[in-house]
């Protein structure tokens, strides 16, 4: 969506020198959540067709989580290791098909 922007940011006193960045969408900017569902969509799709489970949640447990996502941030969720290893490399086949490579992993 921005392509070669001119920014500025407010720190201590005044304003930082003018840079640039390349492309992409700002932080806060109404379309960037609507951006984020769209590009994520298909990973969503992709992990719940290889889901067995995911973590129950809720009374009766009808209701399973799968995947938790925000922002840039994503955390998939599993009950037992080897279907975290299943969605571990959807992730990973995911984010090689998109050029994308996560920068944190953490297991619970």
């Amino acid at each position: 969506i921005y392509e070669e922007t001119r920014n500025r940011v407010i720190a201590g006193t005044g304003l930082t020198e003018e840079f640039r960045t390349g492309k992409g969408v700002r932080q806060g900017c109404p379309l960037s959540p609507i951006l984020f569902n769209i590009f994520i969509q298909d990973l969503v799709e992709s992990l719940e067709g290889k889901m067995e489970g995911g973590t129950p949640i809720g009374p009766g447990a009808g209701v399973k989580v799968d995947a938790l996502m925000y922002a840039d941030d994503a955390a998939i969720v599993a009950e037992e290791g080897a279907e975290l290893g299943k969605m571990l490399k959807t992730l990973e086949r995911w984010a090689d098909r998109n050029n994308m490579e996560p920068s944190k992993r953490f297991l619970i």
